[in-house]
């Protein structure tokens, strides 16, 4: 058999290539059709594996160059969702090592017992570890011979090194440690810096808690920072909700506009049976979500930074003011108690108050470098 004739007969042997295609082209499709009111659809799954038929899976070629070219500008910035610590790492301008041992020499030679802030400030500016600070400051400090007192910052760092591991005994967490430690926890996430292990001794030596309960509870916080701003909706039926993902779908991938207008919403609302705005905060939430795709990861974290920085009118910022220069720390009470006089939500009045506090330290650092320098 010549070489020709085999690879026909493969070419005739092999299956072609299945194709999937979504079962709704493009909104105006939708809107002719009545599929949003077909009973007969298998309501058993949700998912986008829902939305394609079962024999049609592979991507369309039309699908692929939309995608190809119209998304692939957009889609550079986020190919990758990388989380805090690999980000810290790739961005953080790291000295050399000859310029690191002259800073470290000059610091020694000023502070041979620095605080626990001073290491953190000395391990970001020059881009290396905590823990990589604080051994080289006691590895000097074992070379010349000196010797820490017993309530010294070097011993405090040394016990809370070995109290890493260390789990949170069955004892209660007191009211005013466990509002230090949601105070300091928010500031830090408001600074939007690593959470590194000088950052977890600071917290450590205001509250005395274990690092891992302290991890723990940054975790919890950092989680319900990330969900808070996120619209309630009520429970859907499965098939409203596939509904709608078919109809979110096809405007998102097939429709020039990808802004949902008015008229748009009260029209699948109407047809869904549903009030316009759930729609509309079922459309906002869906694109939102945090699902495993990058490009909604990167939208929402996006999104959720400019929320964080809304503006809040003058005449409120000005109680607020008299209300922090009388109470520097609230309680959570007073708090809420501001909150529903100002009609704001407790987050915002705690988020003022950190922000204002991280302003008026950084000031105070400011003005002790400058009277330093001058001296």
């Amino acid at each position: 058999m010549s070489k020709k004739s085999k690879e026909l007969v493969l070419f005739q042997i092999a299956p072609p290539i299945p194709m999937w295609r979504p079962n709704v082209g493009s909104l105006d499709e939708l809107v002719a059709s009545n599929d949003l009111k077909n009973e007969e659809t298998d309501d058993s799954c949700l998912g986008n594996a829902s939305l394609f038929s079962p024999f049609k899976r592979m991507p369309d070629t039309e699908l692929s160059s939309i995608f190809s070219s119209s998304s692939a500008s957009r889609n550079d910035d986020y190919n990758e969702v990388v989380n805090d610590e690999e980000y810290e790492k790739e961005n953080r301008k790291r000295v050399s090592y000859y310029k690191y041992k002259r800073i470290s020499e000059k610091e020694f030679i000023e502070q041979m017992h620095p605080s626990i802030g001073e290491m953190v400030e000395m391990a970001e500016r020059c881009g290396v570890r905590y823990r990589t600070v604080f051994e080289n400051f006691a590895g000097k400090r074992r070379k010349l011979g000196v010797k820490c007192a017993e309530d010294d910052n070097c011993q405090k760092v040394a016990q809370f090194l070995l109290r890493e591991n260390e789990a949170l005994g069955h004892g209660k967490v007191g009211e005013e440690v466990r509002r230090v430690l949601e105070d300091s926890i928010e500031t830090h996430l408001l600074s939007r810096k690593r959470f590194s292990l000088g950052y977890v001794h600071l917290i450590m030596e205001k509250t005395n808690l274990p690092p891992s309960y302290i991890r723990c509870q940054y975790d919890c916080c950092k989680k319900r920072l990330l969900t808070q701003n996120r619209p309630n909706t009520n429970m859907l039926p499965v098939k409203t909700v596939r509904q709608l993902e078919e109809a979110y779908l096809a405007k998102k991938y097939k429709c020039t506009s990808k802004e949902w207008s008015s008229e748009e919403l009260e029209w699948l609302a109407a047809r869904l049976k549903l009030r316009e705005k759930q729609v509309s905060e079922w459309m906002e939430m869906r694109s939102g979500a945090v699902l495993g795709f990058r490009h909604d990861a990167f939208e929402f974290r996006r999104a959720r930074e400019v929320r964080s920085f809304t503006r809040l009118p003058l005449h409120k910022t000005a109680v607020m003011n008299e209300e922090f220069d009388r109470i520097g720390s609230p309680s959570v009470e007073k708090r809420k108690e501001l909150a529903e006089r100002l009609q704001l939500t407790e987050t915002q009045v705690k988020n003022y108050f950190s922000k204002r506090r991280i302003k008026l330290n950084r000031i105070a650092t400011k003005s002790i470098d400058f009277s330093s320098s001058v001296l």
